[in-house]
């Protein structure tokens, strides 16, 4: 079990977070730590539930990530009469950097 608490503790390289977006207002974090793929938890043991991108971000800034995915499930199998598992979750990569942005 990996929470905020223990990551900003402990500081561990994460080799990829994947956040996973639910109907876009719950995003959940999925960790791959040690070549281990590890559900962000809160202290009570539940999903870490996030409520935008931004506070995701805000919420690792400290960690050093060496990828961060997006990952958005297609609502298209329901709208075409198609079995749920018939359509895979589209994944995009997203670019995050420590740095404020310099301009438009």
């Amino acid at each position: 079990m990996a929470t905020l608490h223990q990551l900003l503790t402990d500081r561990p390289v994460i080799d990829r977070v994947t956040i996973s977006s639910h109907q876009m207002s719950i995003y959940l974090v999925e960790l791959i730590l040690d070549g281990q793929p590890v559900l962000l938890r809160d202290e009570q043991g539940r999903p870490q539930m996030f409520r935008s991108l931004q506070q995701v971000k805000d919420s690792l800034a400290p960690l050093s990530i060496r990828r961060v995915l997006l990952r958005q499930d297609s609502a298209f199998h329901e709208m075409a009469g198609l079995p749920a598992q018939s359509v895979a979750a589209m994944e995009l990569p997203l670019h995050w950097s420590r740095e404020a942005p310099t301009g438009l």
